[in-house]
């Protein structure tokens, strides 16, 4: 097909911006001066034929397609949102910075922000435009409108990319100066002393309304390696320590944060300094698609992330329908942001590149096996796998630590699941009759636990009863090493991961207390946060294999509301929900289906399992940003052993799971 049969982008973009109007409940009379608006900011930049790559622009996308939607979930209006750039593609910088100014002051006069446009356009040129025009700049100006309800903003981005980072620092400041902003100020010079180190600022955006210039918002990237601790100290230096477990919450959902630093440029920070005495808002914003995972399991990761932090989902899901209806290119993700302001409001930004509109619907995809996840070559192709896998001297590893792989307790745990390996694990015993995480490290409850199970289950009982004895604690939970063995710290306290695996195993001495100490873990949204893992459904599942029945009806009412509104990511959760959602007594067919469609050529599960190692001193490591590195299992034992533990516990005629001790009535 020659490039002018293809249908022009703005006639796609324009029939994209009524559909998300719509979906947003702008009233017709905004939905037309919103389309004029758009009109005149991207008419130039998109007056061209859908292609799969647009030279001669600057990279809003990576594919170089001018336009951005912007979903805002959290926000108390629905909106439309979108990023552009003006001027005619490949013309020199200069010349489209001109006409973006034009087509600026265009847009402004409807919207009634005029006069805002001209200072807007005078504070650029006079802080933020170098003398000499550097090369690389392909675009010093982008352009952005907001529309919710019958009000309509103007926002323009401009590059602050050209000098040392200090004198960009500088350039920051003399704006707020010149608007006699002198708060923001002080809050910026208050910033700079703490998180200035590896910061460098990379942009400005100016938000233009009719009431003149609204917020300005510097943006930060680090100029070393962008790891937990440059975030962490960007939250401590803005006071709002609390918030770091949302960016916590947006890397490991996303990006799980490990030993490796984040690719240059994935993750950026911006202070918005709004009108007025008001603190300054923070946004980490988050590069997506890096690696690239599917955009179905990019939108997946959205949905958990909305859900865990409490914010509704429907703005987002209006905008994936309206943009990629049934049986089209998916929408790409592109950025997500985390915006947290003095008010406590929880609110997200997704930023989505529009799908093609010159590809035609996608042909649904055929499954290269069965749905049915009961039949049996999944399971032998899963077990194949691993046997090919185990060691010759016996047994599995993974997860590479500073002190080795994991293999005893990977070993313990692929024969919980599976069976397999239980004659390597008597050779594997610990000094004092126990299991650790390797040959290195002592001896621990979990490992044990898991261990003595599995043996127990083959007909090969074990007696761990001091061992797993001397790990409870008083509060009723159970710790991951006895105490006094170093570390020592949080590696000695009750954790929720390790609890329930423990009293499947050993009867608390108290069991009512034991519950008592879990409902007191447990989160508002139902769930259960791990300290030695990323996702809460692994201590969650525990919990409710060994206390479900228990559970009073509040709290496992809230469990259940969670475990119903979940989006898995990846094998090792769906396996996880599949576990689950059999313990809680609710439906799990098509879950099963879906995680036995996850299996791999081979007979493995893609790997998911996600463990943290955190500073023994830190005791909430799922809300801190630097309480440790995370490591993946790598090879995938550990998460393909979940999956064939979910398919064989869920199977036809299989055993319920243990209950092994009572629990007075009048428990808490």
């Amino acid at each position: 097909m020659s490039t002018t049969a293809l249908p022009l982008l703005r006639e796609a973009a324009e029939q994209q911006l009524q559909l998300l109007s719509a979906a947003a409940g702008l009233p017709p009379a905004n939905q037309r001066r919103l389309q004029q608006v758009f009109s005149l900011l991207s008419g130039d930049a998109l007056d061209r034929p859908a292609e799969p790559h647009y030279p001669g622009l600057s990279h809003i996308n990576a594919s170089g397609l001018p336009l951005q939607w912007s979903v805002a979930a959290g926000e108390p209006l629905p909106s439309v949102r979108f990023l552009t750039e003006c001027g005619p593609v490949g013309a020199p910088g200069p010349e489209r910075l001109a006409n973006s100014f034009a087509r600026l002051r265009q847009a402004a006069r409807l919207i009634g922000a005029a006069d805002a446009a001209r200072e807007a356009e005078q504070l650029t040129r006079q802080h933020l435009l170098p003398d000499a025009w550097p090369v690389h700049w392909r675009s010093a100006l982008w352009t952005a409108a907001g529309a919710a309800d019958n009000q309509i903003a103007l926002k323009i981005y401009c590059n602050l990319t050209a000098g040392d980072p200090a004198s960009r620092w500088r350039r920051a400041g003399q704006l707020l100066a010149t608007l006699g902003r002198a708060t923001a100020l002080e809050s910026l010079c208050h910033c700079s002393r703490l998180a200035s180190r590896d910061s460098w600022p990379a942009g400005i955006a100016i938000a233009l309304s009719p009431f003149g210039i609204g917020g300005v918002k510097i943006y930060f990237r680090s100029g070393a390696v962008e790891t937990t601790s440059w975030l962490s100290r960007w939250y401590l230096a803005c006071g709002y320590p609390h918030a770091e477990e949302h960016a916590r919450l947006l890397l490991e959902i996303f990006a799980p944060p490990s030993r490796t630093p984040a690719p240059p440029g994935a993750i950026v920070v911006s202070l918005e300094f709004p009108p007025g005495d008001r603190p300054p808002a923070l946004k980490t914003e988050l590069e997506l698609n890096r690696p690239s995972p599917t955009e179905q399991t990019t939108a997946a990761r959205v949905r958990q992330l909305l859900h865990r932090m409490a914010i509704p989902a429907g703005p987002y899901e209006d905008a994936l329908a309206a943009l990629a209806p049934p049986g089209h290119q998916p929408t790409i993700h592109r950025l997500i942001g985390l915006r947290t302001d003095p008010s406590g409001t929880r609110r997200a930004n997704i930023y989505l590149e529009p799908p093609a509109p010159a590809l035609p619907p996608a042909r649904p995809r055929l499954s290269r096996r069965a749905a049915n996840p009961n039949r049996p070559e999944v399971s032998r192709a899963g077990l194949a796998w691993l046997a090919a896998r185990r060691h010759p001297a016996g047994g599995w590893s993974g997860f590479a630590l500073p002190v080795g792989p994991a293999d005893h307790w990977v070993t313990a745990y692929v024969a919980f699941h599976t069976g397999l390996g239980c004659e390597d694990l008597a050779a594997l015993r610990g000094p004092h009759g126990a299991w650790g995480y390797n040959a290195t490290t002592p001896e621990d409850a979990d490992s044990t636990a898991l261990a003595a199970l599995a043996l127990a289950r083959a007909g090969r009982p074990v007696d761990v009863r001091r061992f797993l004895a001397s790990c409870y604690r008083d509060d009723g939970g159970v710790a991951t090493y006895p105490p006094g063995t170093p570390p020592g710290g949080a590696w000695c306290e009750s954790t929720v991961d390790v609890t329930p695996v423990v009293a499947e195993c050993l009867s608390p001495p108290d069991p009512a207390r034991t519950l008592a100490w879990l409902l007191g873990r447990q989160r508002p949204d139902g769930l259960w946060n791990g300290y030695w893992w990323v996702s809460p459904l692994y201590p969650t599942w525990w919990v409710a294999r060994v206390f479900g029945p228990h559970l009073p009806p509040a709290p496992r009412q809230r469990l259940l509301d969670a475990i119903t509104g979940w989006s898995p990511t990846g094998a090792f959760e769906q396996a996880l929900l599949v576990l689950t959602r059999r313990e809680l007594g609710l439906s799990f067919a098509a879950q099963q289906d879906a995680l036995a469609r996850l299996q791999r050529p081979d007979g493995s599960w893609e790997p998911g399992a996600w463990l943290r190692l955190p500073d023994p001193a830190c005791r909430e490591p799922w809300s801190k940003l630097a309480s440790g590195p995370c490591y993946l299992d790598h090879d995938g034992v550990f998460t393909t052993a979940t999956a064939l533990g979910a398919l064989a516990e869920t199977a036809p005629g299989s055993r319920p799971s243990p209950r092994p001790f009572p629990i007075p009535r009048n428990a808490p």
